[in-house]
């Protein structure tokens, strides 16, 4: 099934791979650093946690992925796309508080 007519019938679409587990450790490093750099007390708060991908190099390539644009493309039938905001709303694992879906 394609991704579209999976996203039309389900509304989602996986497996969708597209880092090793190489990458993911890149891409954490990444995280973790832009955390110390910005962060207080290993969070990140405020307008910080906003438009990652303008400023992060590592998100900036999550959301330029080749795999992951394509797949976005397909999903919504067309070629005009633009990532307009990346937000990070982490829980740690432990830590109180409950995020729902949304």
């Amino acid at each position: 099934m394609s991704v579209r007519s999976n996203m039309i019938k389900q509304g989602f679409y996986y497996p969708l791979r597209l880092y090793s587990r190489d990458e993911i450790s890149k891409i954490k490093a990444g995280y973790e650093e832009y955390v110390s750099r910005y962060g207080t007390n290993g969070r990140l708060q405020g307008d910080l946690r906003f438009k990652v991908h303008l400023v992060a190099k590592w998100a900036n390539e999550i959301v330029h992925h080749p795999i992951l644009v394509s797949a976005v493309k397909e999903a919504l039938g067309n070629d005009n796309i633009l990532c307009w905001s990346t937000d990070l709303n982490v829980k740690v694992a432990g830590s109180p508080g409950l995020y729902t879906w949304h």
